[in-house]
């Protein structure tokens, strides 16, 4: 789905079952919203509710009859106004029996009946797939296989997981409101890899992940609707009893969800909520936010900046227009205050990035992953780069690093901000997205990341190949036109991105208009291993400018 700007949306309602009324991951994406972005983000309201489906399913030994959303959907959506509605089902609607054409029709039917109702109200509608069952966490005892008899969230079928991962790959391939984000992938896959570390891990209670599998689900909200990467783990997800803005947020998005509910309506007979009355939110609210706003100006959270250690080395992490950044010193810093900058790719091969930090030089980086250096990435580098040369006292010229994709963010860069470099590093670059991921050379592309190009810029599949190929034999001819020194390393059998139709297009661009270029080509080698193992020609290079 295409990203969205944050300003677009001026209230966001979740709907879902109790993973969602548990809030974990709607808090989440309020704190961080909240620390940065506080005066233009989207108001969130969860009105998730314990035991609901789409499916209007419920199992026999269910203590009471499962609430449906078309119970309260419409007066919902009357009530709250919103401008987007992001519904996760499907956790219950399977009502932990096998897999049955039934009752994955009853699912579908139920989510394109929701779909149908927000649409005609004027909302728009991402869905979440479901997330993963945890038969591990369950009780033995409790289990039951293809042949049990009296299926229910008590007892659930043993591979009921495979049901949620059938609707969800459903999910994926409908064309529902503006899409489907997949929070099933990355939690299977972070249990999964916890399991190898400890086969006792413990992911939550089988049916609601723990508080990281909410983090997740934020992070791919994050990162599919705003265009923001997260990799850190922030202290309100692994200490939230300490931090005090996300026990604000966390209280005052309860007592909104909890009044709502009660106002409007549901159908769970054993929810005992602690509403505060509809006539008394608002005031209880403003005073709630009131306390947010003066913790805001005290601690300006936005702008602190953890000290780490990276190789032997004191570094600093950060934030730039709400994007992760790193800062590393050099232990004796050049005169100058030199550094280099991946646009890409943090310390993969970064043979030549160690022996310039040895020399004197920072070592900086800002998240801005699957953005394929479009114009947005380009002005939110801009900011970094304006923030590191104040902040840090930095040269007010980089050497900036474009490996693989990399090159996309540092040539779209370098030609609208030329005056802030004093070289540029390509290393097997990406130049043009029809060679990688298009694939519409020689090259094997990559169909995920290229529909992610497409979105990430507003493109549609007709017009892509003509406006990205002679988008990027202009950003190649307008970076021969500048002034900046360029160094090129790649591998003549590179299969990924090919030589021939990125790095050496340009190549034949420099030597046309008599620009210089040195370039290193390795015989033989693919797209990987980058760099040199012997960084000396590229430390050269740039130690001579």
């Amino acid at each position: 789905m295409k990203p969205i700007d944050l300003q677009h949306y001026k209230k966001i309602l979740f709907l879902g079952d109790s993973i969602t009324y548990l809030a974990h991951y709607v808090n989440y994406m309020d704190t961080y919203l909240t620390t940065h972005f506080n005066e233009s983000k989207p108001m969130l309201i969860n009105l998730g509710l314990s035991s609901e489906t789409a499916s209007g399913l419920s199992e026999d030994h269910h203590p009471f009859l499962r609430p449906c959303i078309f119970q309260r959907l419409e007066p919902t959506l009357e009530k709250i106004q919103p401008d987007l509605v992001i519904a996760c089902y499907g956790m219950n609607d399977g009502i932990y029996h096998p897999p049955s054409d039934e009752r994955l029709d009853a699912y579908q039917k139920g989510m394109r009946q929701l779909a149908k109702i927000v649409e005609q109200k004027g909302c728009d509608l991402v869905c979440l797939t479901p997330p993963p069952f945890d038969a591990q966490m369950i009780d033995p005892t409790c289990l039951q296989d293809a042949y049990g008899d009296d299926y229910g969230f008590m007892k659930p079928y043993e591979g009921y997981d495979q049901v949620l991962q059938d609707y969800g790959k459903w999910l994926m391939s409908e064309p529902l409101g503006l899409g489907t984000i997949d929070i099933y992938s990355d939690v299977a896959a972070y249990i999964d890899a916890k399991r190898l570390e400890d086969p006792h891990y413990v992911s939550g209670d089988g049916i609601h992940v723990c508080s990281m599998g909410h983090f997740l689900f934020t992070k791919a909200l994050l990162k599919q609707l705003f265009n923001i990467s997260l990799q850190r783990v922030p202290e309100y997800v692994e200490y939230p009893e300490q931090n005090v803005l996300y026990k604000l947020i966390e209280y005052k998005n309860h007592l909104i969800s909890d009044t709502l509910l009660e106002d409007i309506g549901h159908g769970n007979e054993a929810l005992v909520l602690q509403s505060v009355g509809i006539e008394n939110l608002q005031s209880k609210v403003e005073a709630v936010q009131i306390q947010i706003n003066e913790l805001l100006l005290q601690e300006q959270p936005c702008e602190a900046i953890e000290t780490i250690t990276f190789k032997g080395y004191k570094g600093y992490q950060f934030y730039s227009k709400g994007r992760e950044c790193i800062l590393i010193e050099p232990k004796v810093p050049t005169k100058m205050r030199h550094w280099v900058w991946r646009a890409e790719f943090f310390d993969a091969f970064s043979y030549a990035d160690m022996a310039l930090l040895e020399a004197g030089w920072h070592l900086a980086y800002c998240n801005l992953s699957d953005m394929y250096g479009n114009p947005q990435s380009v002005e939110l580098m801009h900011d970094f780069y304006t923030k590191v040369v104040k902040d840090f006292n930095l040269n007010s010229q980089v050497d900036l690093f474009g490996f693989s994709r990399g090159g996309l963010y540092a040539m779209h860069y370098a030609n609208v901000y030329p005056e802030t470099l004093r070289s540029v590093y390509l290393d097997a670059p990406v130049l043009d997205l029809c060679s990688w991921p298009g694939g519409l050379g020689k090259g094997i592309g990559s169909s995920l990341d290229w529909q992610q190009a497409l979105w990430q810029y507003a493109l549609d599949e007709k017009d892509a190949k003509t406006y990205f190929k002679s988008k990027a034999l202009e950003a190649m001819n307008d970076l021969v036109s500048t002034q900046i020194p360029i160094i090129l390393v790649a591998g003549d059998a590179d299969e990924v991105v090919p030589y021939e139709e990125n790095g050496e297009v340009l190549v034949h661009l420099c030597k046309a208009q008599e620009k210089d270029i040195t370039v290193i080509v390795k015989p033989h080698i693919g797209h990987h291993p980058h760099s040199l193992e012997d960084p000396s020609p590229i430390v050269t290079f740039i130690q001579s400018i």
